[in-house]
């Protein structure tokens, strides 16, 4: 079995692939079924490897080539986690859950699907909002991902917006009044980018990271396991416990809140009698 599986198989995180090795003598896959002609289309799924412009490529650039998974997101992640277990976050101010509510949207990763905050100084309106949560539905988010200066803004444009973009460029293109009047897009762009020199995630974080503190202090979440951001939590046993799932419950080390007064033990402030 191992041996067929060191000459037949890949195996990462993300698939695991089985392939004949195509030798007709070969003991351990047998002959091929299909001919050597479809043979020669199949091969194994490729790993991610990201693009110039910051976006993973496609599949049909990479089915094909010979590819590692050195770039996969949570990869990368847990290897800057054991170079450097002091990373700081790249946000201009301290991510609290004042800061949190000012925005009052998350984002989740969609690797280990725990929600990451946003967070800005200032409340923002509901029109950025509206804005922001667009543009959030149509990317791919990891953890440790930084928006500013690293996203495709051009990505925020919902298919159905784009479409009519599209038709709007093609009727312009018939009446002959192209570059009149500036695309929409270009305004879409410009509001996100706008956007997020005023709202920012906590880049220090990693897939196995817990769940951030002021996502519970800020109160206008609902609860998930602080450990895997699972909704499915089970009763706490006491007011300083991070709500946790069945699964997680087991672990021995429980995350505590963060108390305001905790020294002297329980005996501080009592006076005995002489």
């Amino acid at each position: 079995m191992q041996e067929f599986l060191e000459h037949c198989c890949k195996s990462r995180h993300y698939f695991f692939s089985i392939k004949k090795c195509g030798e007709p003598t070969c003991t351990i896959c047998r002959p091929l079924r299909c001919s050597p002609e479809d043979f020669e289309q199949l091969h194994h799924l490729p790993d991610p490897v990201p693009g110039e412009d910051l976006h993973y490529k496609s599949f049909e650039e990479l089915y094909g080539t010979q590819t590692m998974e050195d770039h996969r997101p949570s990869l990368k992640d847990a290897k800057a986690k054991k170079k450097d277990t002091t990373k700081k976050h790249s946000m201009p101010f301290y991510p609290s859950a004042i800061r949190a509510k000012n925005v009052g949207v998350i984002v989740n990763c969609v690797e280990c699907e725990k929600p990451r905050l946003l967070f800005s100084s200032k409340k923002l309106s509901e029109k950025d909002k509206a804005t922001l949560q667009r543009f959030l539905d149509t990317i791919f988010y990891t953890c440790g991902m930084a928006f500013h200066n690293t996203c495709d803004l051009a990505k925020a444009i919902p298919p159905k917006q784009q479409d009519e973009i599209n038709y709007n460029e093609d009727e312009q293109h018939e009446h002959g009044n192209v570059g009149d009047e500036p695309e929409e897009s270009e305004k879409d762009v410009e509001e996100i980018r706008e956007l997020f020199l005023r709202v920012f995630v906590n880049d220090s974080w990693s897939c196995v990271s817990q769940i951030e503190k002021p996502y519970y202090s800020a109160g206008i979440y609902p609860d998930v396991c602080i450990e895997c951001g699972n909704l499915d939590v089970i009763n706490r046993t006491a007011k300083d416990e991070f709500p946790r799932c069945s699964t997680c419950s087991n672990n021995t080390a429980v995350s505590k809140k963060r108390q305001k007064w905790k020294q002297g033990g329980n005996d501080k402030g009592k006076r005995t009698k002489t």
